[in-house]
């Protein structure tokens, strides 16, 4: 027996709630992954790279909103070079191509270009 899937909100908006509630102090946030290249199921979850100014650690965090699971990867301009040198290293770009791939929230900026 199938269950039904509950309603959410499109993947843009609650991407631009992630951005005002959770990350309010970040300077940009990209949305990334199955939902941008048009893949999305109905088990999709939001991938997001928050980029702050400055941050004393990276992180990576994991919670709901607005019914979609969401997985963001927290960094500042520091953090995030540091670790698209490991996925290059390893031949996996994965970070670097949720950025490029990626939508700016809430809009492209001089620093998100940088």
């Amino acid at each position: 027996m199938k269950t039904a899937t509950p309603e959410r909100i499109g993947p843009h908006e609650a991407a631009r709630r992630v951005f005002a509630e959770r990350y309010a102090e970040a300077r940009v946030l990209f949305l990334a992954g199955s939902v941008i290249r048009g893949e999305a199921t109905a088990t999709s979850d939001l991938d997001v790279v928050v980029v702050y100014e400055r941050l004393a650690h990276a992180r990576r965090e994991s919670f709901s909103c607005e019914g979609w699971p969401v997985e963001a990867f927290v960094h500042d301009p520091e953090t995030w070079e540091h670790f698209v040198e490991i996925d290059r290293r390893r031949g996996v770009p994965a970070l670097l191509r949720m950025v490029i791939e990626g939508v700016e929230v809430p809009e492209a900026s001089e620093f998100s270009a940088g």
